[in-house]
């Protein structure tokens, strides 16, 4: 079933508070990676804008996605239909819920009334490219793990957090990155001697070992919380996927005995 739709984006860099609509773009949740979002984006933008964005000052991305099933509508619309009465508005939709406005004013594209879908995110800006002979800009950003990869024990000697309680060990290296995790109870403990972080390595390499031997997972969403949960247990099978009850708009099978496939050198 080929299903109509139409696509938005609005970034925003901060601190700056820069609005920029993106050409193109890509946004991906993944539960079996680390960072659990990313996002890369293509963006046209003046010399003025281009030098308010610099990956090395820690900037944040803010990124709002929609995908439209039907034509928007705007405050203008009902300000239209009813000549900017607030009583006749409240007689109208007194009481109902904020979808009926999207079903009494959006023409939908296709016969069903499927819903339209938003999705906002607040991700650290990793790198920025600008290719000046185009004009584009292309930003990637990733979830709060980009944070803990940055973070690398700059000392001479290694750091012991005086504790083996794995929930009090992310707790004093969130808080290296100003962040926390959000309330829960999964803990877990390691051996005294496995929690020296050594100097030289990344935060996040020094912590996701110790919360997998404890049996835990340690992610941040795509809204900037951090998470310490158990681990999810690999269970073989297999997954079954059909146009009736997954309707797929791109599905790849692919197999190779390249032995240079995925590899890189220089």
């Amino acid at each position: 079933m080929t299903i109509l739709d139409s696509h938005s984006a609005i970034a925003t860099i901060l601190p700056a508070g820069l609005k920029l609509r993106p050409v193109t773009g890509e946004l991906t949740l993944d539960e079996g990676w680390s960072p659990y979002a990313q996002a890369r984006l293509e963006l046209e933008l003046t010399a003025a804008e281009l030098a308010l964005i610099d990956p090395r000052t820690l900037q944040e991305l803010q990124l709002t996605m929609s995908r439209h099933l039907g034509s928007p509508w705007t405050l203008a619309t009902l300000t239209a239909a009813f000549a900017g009465e607030l009583a006749e508005l409240t007689s109208a939709f007194g009481g109902r819920p904020l979808s009926a406005f999207a079903l009494a004013y959006s023409r939908p594209y296709n016969k069903s009334r499927l819903p339209s879908a938003t999705i906002r995110c607040r991700l650290h800006i990793t790198r920025r490219s600008y290719d000046h002979r185009a004009g584009r800009l292309t930003l990637e950003a990733a979830s709060g793990e980009a944070r803990l990869q940055q973070l690398t024990l700059l000392a001479t000697e290694p750091y012991d957090p005086g504790t083996t309680s794995i929930r009090t060990i992310v707790g004093l290296l969130l808080a290296r990155i100003g962040a926390a995790l959000q309330p829960g109870d999964a803990d877990g403990v390691v051996d005294a001697g496995a929690t020296v972080w050594r100097p030289g390595t990344s935060a996040l390499d020094y912590i996701i070992p110790l919360a997998q031997k404890a049996g835990l997972k340690l992610w941040c969403d795509h809204q900037g919380r951090w998470w310490l949960t158990a681990a999810q247990p690999e269970t073989p099978g297999t997954v079954v996927l059909s146009p009736e009850s997954h309707p797929l708009t791109e599905l790849v099978d692919d197999i190779t005995v390249d032995d240079d496939a995925g590899s890189t050198a220089s």
